[in-house]
């Protein structure tokens, strides 16, 4: 089974060449990369980006997604910074040859029909390049569950847009298994898997934002129920690629970064397969 490693499950302190490298020792099969970090990394570090690809081939390693427009929600279509999120992202999605684009539901006092008619004119772009739409739901956002986020999907009616179902932001938003079951399988594209341990403490000190950047674990290492959580996708019917993205505060750590490494038979034990 074909799964994949968000690189933000190792942090942005070392390169793609080298996540890269980790996971091809690895069994996985592909990586998401951050299009905003490959433009960092190039810049400060003066690689050639030939590297990158050439390295994807060479080590037999697919690009499952282009993460992610921050924008999409809050500005006109036309917004240099806006554009300049799209471009990026559809340049490395070609190059890599990823068939998803991500984007999520940031922003405060959301004006649906900008956002609609946003979302309606980059699906057309990214149908002329056989790219799809893939939108996160944010709990801590005014499109804070799967729900909400399906009924705008449902009234844009693109067939290049659907969800980008984090586990995290399911359990830690409204985790309701009936709402997921009505959802249209075919509208969930792709899968980001992590877990997290249960601590109350931490629970009350700290925002959903600090938790889900620096708290989440590997598959099986915490408490949510991904296992009745995989097992209802399946009775649904879902098909959506799978991809860890375990973001930790010690992403970097030779302890981190052997537990996502080392998770793929404990990740395939929660997917029920």
């Amino acid at each position: 089974m074909k799964i994949y490693i968000n690189e933000g499950s190792f942090g942005f302190g070392i390169s793609p060449l080298e996540k890269i490298n980790l996971i091809s020792d690895s069994s996985f099969s592909g990586i998401g990369l951050w299009f905003e970090k490959l433009d960092l990394w190039l810049g400060q570090k003066n690689t050639d980006l030939q590297d990158i690809s050439s390295a994807l081939k060479t080590k037999k390693v697919d690009v499952i997604e282009i993460n992610f427009l921050k924008l999409l929600f809050t500005h006109s279509y036309e917004h240099p910074e806006l554009q300049h999120e799209i471009s990026r992202g559809i340049h490395y999605a070609k190059l890599f040859n990823a068939p998803f684009l991500t984007a999520a539901t940031f922003g405060e006092n959301l004006q649906p029909t900008l956002y609609r008619e946003n979302i309606r004119k980059l699906s057309k772009k990214l149908e002329l390049e056989n790219i799809s739409l893939a939108i996160e739901f944010l709990p801590w956002t005014e499109i804070p569950s799967i729900t909400d986020l399906q009924e705008q999907l449902a009234t844009i009616d693109r067939d290049n847009v659907g969800i980008l179902l984090d586990t995290y932001h399911f359990f830690m938003g409204d985790p309701d298994l009936k709402a997921l079951q009505k959802i249209p399988p075919e509208k969930i594209f792709l899968i980001h898997i992590n877990d997290l341990i249960n601590d109350s403490e931490l629970f009350s000190t700290l925002s959903l934002i600090e938790i889900t950047r620096g708290y989440r674990v590997a598959p099986g290492l915490g408490d949510f129920p991904l296992i009745q959580f995989f097992k209802t996708l399946r009775e649904m019917g879902v098909k959506a690629p799978v991809s860890l993205e375990v973001l930790n505060k010690n992403s970097t750590s030779k302890h981190h970064i052997d537990s996502v490494l080392n998770s793929y038979t404990s990740t395939l034990q929660q997917l029920g397969a």
